[in-house]
């Protein structure tokens, strides 16, 4: 709930918010698209203890004690809406996986496939952009009628 609203935000920003997004891979629990590009964030739920720092390595977040969940499942949900878009468009469109996990304070990120965040610093997913992946206007619009 709270990473919905933290989301909502993003809409100042002239992109638009999507919540539940059906591919061929699964349920995204939302996708945002905008000039500066299409992300899809799935957020994992884990009560936050006392230790409540995670850190990213590679495709897995590992939380305190150990305790490894795969982001994986994450990546192919945002590899097959980019095909869907690119069957939609005609054009190669790179969607960005986003990881929120609430509660959770990310230390370190070791991976350019992933951006992990939390429900207070959502909203930096923006400024994690390249300019190859900028879209046109029409593009942003087929999309959102896609979606």
């Amino acid at each position: 709930m709270a990473t919905g609203n933290s989301l909502q935000k993003l809409t100042s920003h002239k992109n638009r918010v999507f919540h539940d997004v059906c591919c061929g891979a699964g349920t995204i629990d939302s996708v945002i698209v905008g000039l500066h590009g299409v992300y899809t964030v799935s957020v994992i739920a884990r009560k936050p203890g006392k230790d409540n720092q995670l850190r990213l390595k590679d495709d897995q977040l590992i939380f305190p004690r150990e305790e490894v969940v795969s982001v994986q499942r994450s990546r192919t949900k945002s590899v097959r809406l980019a095909k869907e878009i690119r069957l939609t468009t005609g054009n190669n469109i790179r969607v960005r996986s986003v990881i929120a996990v609430p509660g959770w304070e990310v230390v370190s990120q070791v991976s350019s496939d992933f951006m992990v965040v939390n429900e207070r610093n959502v909203a930096m997913l923006t400024g994690w952009r390249d300019e190859k992946d900028y879209l046109l206007n029409e593009d942003v619009e087929t999309i959102h009628q896609m979606l």
